[in-house]
């Protein structure tokens, strides 16, 4: 009798990637008749040492480190084991991008899922063999579709106190990725040639003027608007700095948000694009300081800007049209289609790859101080996992990887 498939699915932030892993999940148990393991690469790698997988499907592999830390000691257990890296992040700036790509050999050597044109490019340019990248949409726009927009207005107005009558503005904070990073890491990326410290110092900046931004809002619109502000998952829930009008929601994905409100601000983050294409029909960055070239995300150039409470409100209330038509074509080229169907064709691809017999890694020697590091960093995520469930990670702020995204913790 043949031994059932095994397929482990990592996910490192539920609000973006868990709906995801879930819905392969489901699928993949339901179609192939796999058994599938949905964990936190952050919180519950220890949970997968155990396991014989033929199928380990990533959230990023950037280069061999990764392979090494999460994929090698399964390599050693399954020698056909095969590895499909999701790319959860396929935007950047022109300096990040670079970071998002895989950088060597063995991060190359995998299967790798584009949304669109536009990173398969990328791939194909670096040295990624074209029969190794799949075009498949961005899975995470499959929550757009099959939604009852009342409905679920209906539910998150009742849920978190908000007003259904009334137009809904969305702000999702993403500075704190940037603003919060230590000298330590800058450096790291400073010597990489890249000046991070003078991007640390513009979200800095910018998250100061955020919080003036959104209380102004508060004073002047809260009588037509429930406006809404969601923390980024790493930066400090201080809502003590905000006006008791602006609703502070960090829950759910922001998937569930988009087709509910009428306005949505952001600053350098892809999510406007998503924005768009949900179909919200004001989109704006707030953009107090002028943000360097090199660390701009491509492809947002057309996108409106405000600057200022001021002028927002001047735009809504004088109901400022704008011709989005480019940025929808250019999001077209970036995320693929859209049409609720990524994860039915993740799926398909899934069983062309376990059920292939093609060699993506070749078989090493094995390595004890490989397998060493494997085992150590599953005991460091065995420990926070003890600590998050006895409350004491905010004491002991260790280990700082899980520390930093207690918000991710497995729930």
């Amino acid at each position: 009798m043949q031994r059932r498939k095994k397929i482990i699915i990592f996910y490192e932030h539920i609000n973006r990637e868990l709906y995801v892993a879930l819905s392969l999940k489901k699928k993949l148990e339901e179609f192939l008749s796999v058994k599938v393991y949905v964990l936190s690469i952050v919180f519950e790698y220890f949970k997968a040492l155990f396991i014989k997988a033929d199928l380990v499907i990533m959230p990023w592999m950037y280069d061999h480190i990764d392979f090494y830390y999460y994929c090698y000691i399964f390599k050693i257990k399954n020698p056909k084991m095969k590895i499909l890296n999701l790319h959860h992040e396929q935007i950047g700036t022109k300096e990040t991008i670079k970071f998002l790509l895989p950088k060597d050999k063995i991060s190359k050597q995998v299967y790798h899922l584009a949304w669109g044109q536009d990173f398969a490019q990328k791939l194909l340019t670096i040295g990624v063999e074209r029969e190794k990248i799949f075009i498949t949409g961005n899975p995470r726009t499959d929550e757009f579709f099959n939604c009852n927009v009342d409905k679920k207005k209906k539910e998150l107005a009742i849920k978190y106190g908000l007003d259904f009558k009334k137009k809904w503005i969305l702000f999702a904070d993403n500075l704190a990725g940037i603003a919060n990073l230590t000298d330590d890491e800058v450096n790291n990326l400073t010597k990489r040639g890249i000046n991070f410290y003078q991007y640390r110092k513009i979200a800095r900046e910018t998250y100061s003027e955020t919080i003036k931004f959104i209380n102004n809002l508060a004073l002047n619109l809260s009588q037509e608007f429930e406006i809404i502000f969601r923390f980024h998952p790493g930066h400090n829930d201080n809502r003590n700095l905000f006006n008791l009008n602006i609703k502070i929601i960090n829950d759910l994905s922001i998937y569930d948000w988009f087709p509910c409100i009428n306005v949505f601000l952001t600053w350098n983050s892809t999510s406007v694009f998503e924005a768009i294409l949900c179909g919200v029909e004001n989109v704006f960055r707030f953009e107090p300081f002028t943000i360097p070239e090199e660390f701009k995300i491509e492809k947002m150039k057309n996108i409106p800007v405000v600057t200022s409470a001021e002028q927002l409100i001047f735009l809504l209330q004088n109901r400022a049209e704008f011709n989005l038509e480019i940025v929808k074509k250019e999001c077209e080229e970036v995320y693929g289609p859209v049409d609720g169907m990524c994860c039915n064709r993740i799926v398909d691809i899934i069983k062309k790859i376990i059920y292939s017999d093609e060699e993506t890694l070749h078989n090493e020697k094995i390595q004890v101080k490989r397998i060493l590091s494997a085992v150590k960093i599953g005991i460091y995520q065995w420990l926070a996992y003890l600590f998050v469930l006895t409350n004491t990670i905010d004491l002991i702020k260790w280990p700082i990887p899980q520390y930093k995204l207690k918000n991710d913790f497995p729930r």
